[in-house]
């Protein structure tokens, strides 16, 4: 089941420095939905009345080249308990891929759509250059995404 995690994005920045919502290309870098999933944290507590794994201090969960750590990590299956319907992260969350990192306050990754966001001080760096915001709404299958709120960034001449 955890094979269906994906957590893919490789984000090119194009924007424009103090907007309240800026658009960002997403790269077409391929993830390989089939590679293993790897959870690690101090805890793992689940619930089967709610269709929960919280995985608490220390969390991470990672495949291939792709990570998303945080210090709580609850990942809900669906209603019949056969996959998983989302992730949530809590508390310094941090995603990366080979190019890109981004952090903020929390993430949801929703499976079925391929949307995930981060909000609350969001901090994304491709390379040397930076965007920051509130909000960042990805889409990591249709490779498109949106950094809004107090948008700042800084782009760094090669």
């Amino acid at each position: 089941m955890f094979g269906r995690i994906i957590f893919t994005a490789a984000i090119f920045l194009t924007c424009a420095a103090f907007a309240q919502s800026t658009g960002l290309n997403l790269s077409g870098e391929t993830h390989d939905r089939s590679l293993p999933v790897d959870i690690q944290a101090d805890s793992l507590s689940v619930n089967q009345e709610t269709q929960t794994a919280q995985f608490t201090g220390n969390a991470v969960v990672s495949q291939g080249g792709l990570t998303l750590a945080a210090d709580e990590i609850t990942v809900i299956y669906s209603e019949d308990g056969s996959e998983i319907a989302s992730v949530d992260a809590k508390g310094n969350v941090a995603f990366s891929n080979t190019l890109e990192k981004a952090s903020s306050d929390a993430a949801t990754y929703q499976v079925d759509s391929g949307d995930l966001t981060m909000t609350g001080s969001v901090l994304l760096i491709q390379g040397v250059s930076e965007i920051s915001g509130n909000r960042l709404q990805m889409n990591i299958l249709t490779n498109v995404a949106e950094m809004s709120g107090n948008v700042r960034t800084r782009l760094v001449p090669r």
